[in-house]
C-alpha cells in the first residue's frame, strides 16, 4: 500500500507541477505570437472555464468510471495538447482558435484528473490513513502552485516551445506510474478537493 501511494503521489506531483507551468505558458505564448494582451487574457479565461462549469457534473461522471483509466486518459489527452502546441510553434504561428481549443481541452483533462485522483486515492489508502493522504495531496498542490508558474516562465524564456515539450515529457512519464485500482463500488467525489484548480 505504501509503495502504491508513493508511486501515485510522485507521479501526481510531477503532473501538477507541469500543469502549473503550462498554465502560465499558454497566455505568455499567446501574447508573444498574437501580440494582443486582450487575446492572451481571453485564452487564459477560456482555460479556466472547465474549472467553473465541469467540476460538479464531472464528479457524477467520474464516480461511475474506473479512476485509474480516467487519470491515464486525462494525461494522454494532455500529452496530445502539449504535442499540438509544440508542433504549431515549430511549424508556424498558432492562431487564436488553436490556443483556445488547447487551453479548454487541457483544463477539461485537469478537472477529470483531479476528480478521478480522489477516487483512486481512496482505493489505495486505508480509511484510517485517508486524512493524512489527502493532506499530503493538498501540500503537494500548494507547493506545485508556488513553483509551477516561475518554472513555466523560466522554461518559456528558454524558448516558446520548451514548456510544452517539457509537459509532453513529464506526462508521458507520469501516465505510466499510477499504481493500484479503486475498490469496488462508487465513491462520492463531493468530499474531495479540487486538486487541479489554480490557487
Amino acid at each position: 500500500m505504501i509503495r502504491e501511494y508513493v508511486l501515485f503521489w510522485t507521479g501526481s506531483t510531477i503532473s501538477f507541477l507541469g500543469t502549473r507551468a503550462t498554465a502560465i505558458a499558454y497566455p505568455l505564448l499567446a501574447l508573444a505570437v498574437l501580440d494582443s494582451p486582450v487575446a492572451a487574457g481571453l485564452i487564459a479565461s477560456i482555460g479556466m472555464i472547465p474549472y467553473l462549469v465541469l467540476y460538479l457534473p464531472g464528479g457524477v461522471y467520474v464516480d461511475r468510471r474506473d479512476a485509474r483509466t480516467l487519470m491515464i486518459g486525462a494525461e494522454t489527452a494532455r500529452l496530445v495538447t502539449a504535442l499540438a502546441m509544440v508542433a504549431a510553434v515549430v511549424t508556424g504561428q498558432p492562431g487564436f482558435v488553436l490556443f483556445a481549443l488547447v487551453a479548454f481541452a487541457d483544463g477539461t483533462a485537469a478537472v477529470i484528473y483531479s476528480l478521478a485522483e480522489v477516487n483512486l486515492l481512496r482505493g489505495i489508502v486505508d480509511q484510517p490513513r485517508i486524512a493524512g493522504a489527502l493532506a499530503g495531496n493538498e501540500a503537494r498542490t500548494s507547493v506545485a502552485g508556488i513553483l509551477g508558474r516561475p518554472v513555466g516562465g523560466l522554461l518559456f524564456g528558454l524558448g516558446p516551445a520548451v514548456p510544452f515539450a517539457g509537459a509532453y515529457t513529464r506526462r508521458s512519464m507520469t501516465s505510466r506510474r499510477f499504481g493500484g485500482s479503486t475498490r469496488s463500488g462508487s465513491v462520492s467525489s463531493e468530499s474531495g478537493v479540487c486538486q487541479a484548480c489554480p490557487r
